[in-house]
């Protein structure tokens, strides 16, 4: 993961247009897989960097899935 294209929680979700209380949930629940981001240990907290592609791909497929599941639901 090249450091270049690593962005913070904050252009993630604009970027997803959600809250970055989301990305914290979808990370906590493994929605975002650990593989599409680091931690960046600071002072007073850690933060993170994402690899936006691997996010948005994960979650595509993710999505796919879903899709497939509630047509075979239907």
């Amino acid at each position: 993961m090249s450091s270049d294209n690593l962005i913070k929680i904050g252009e993630l979700a604009d970027r997803l247009q959600v809250s970055t209380i989301t990305v914290r949930n979808w990370m906590d629940s493994g929605k975002i897989p650990k593989s599409s981001y680091i931690a960046v240990a600071g002072d007073t907290r850690t933060t993170y960097r994402f690899d936006y592609d691997k996010v948005r791909d994960h979650l595509s497929a993710d999505n796919a899935e879903g899709r497939k599941q509630l047509e075979l639901d239907l």
